[in-house]
């Protein structure tokens, strides 16, 4: 496909260490990202939610306590706000019941931006 030729071309110009460099950059930029999100969440949601710093990935996972439905927190004001995050409910094997959990992404939000909304 169209993503595999363009991973090929990178490759064939970038050469291994070109690729090993940019991964690198690549995982730089998301643990400054990440640990940027986590320097906000104790700042601000100390006692509110609770969460672990993730190994790998974008996101953070995050229970709010005293909230029994994520989803009619981030469906109402917490959109109503311009905060977007998603509801645990929608990862779970039971999507039909409420949770307490929140999928946050630090991927592409600017620092102001997550300190911010956190």
């Amino acid at each position: 496909g169209m993503s595999q030729a363009c991973a090929y071309a990178l490759l064939r110009q970038w050469g291994q260490d070109g690729w090993a460099s940019h991964v690198a950059e690549v995982q730089a930029l998301y643990r400054r990202r990440r640990d940027h999100f986590v320097a906000c969440a104790e700042r601000h949601l100390q006692g509110l939610a609770e969460w672990a710093v993730p190994e790998a990935g974008m996101f953070v996972w995050m229970k709010l306590l005293g909230v029994a439905d994520s989803k009619a927190l981030i469906e109402g004001p917490a959109r109503d706000e311009k905060v977007l995050l998603v509801p645990g409910q929608y990862f779970s094997a039971r999507p039909t019941e409420p949770s307490a959990f929140v999928r946050a992404s630090f991927s592409t939000a600017s620092d102001a931006d997550v300190d911010e909304a956190l």
